[in-house]
């Protein structure tokens, strides 16, 4: 069943994870969100991967991502550095 060089390549177990690719997302606001996804792994050997992922510019889910960040700035009060304010600070 199946063919040996099928058997040898599964033998090896010489996986690796996959680090880009395109991501689909359905947001409640926004509807879908089609985003290209890059992961890098962190040099302190904790395992831990920083995941960045971004819209294609000029693209229906780069406008939706600007749209949600607008509902951002008007629900959410910012302090003067333009950051949200630390939980128990006004």
């Amino acid at each position: 069943m199946g063919s040996e060089r099928f058997r040898r390549l599964w033998a090896r177990a010489d996986v690796r994870a996959r680090t880009y690719g395109r991501k689909a997302y359905r947001h409640p606001l926004v509807g879908e969100l089609e985003l290209h996804q890059e992961n890098f792994v962190l040099p302190d050997e904790s395992g831990m991967e920083l995941v960045v992922l971004s819209a294609a510019p000029g693209s229906p889910s780069a406008d939706a991502l600007r749209l949600l960040d607008g509902l951002d700035a008007v629900s959410t009060p910012r302090a003067a550095s333009g950051r949200p304010p630390r939980a128990g600070c006004r």
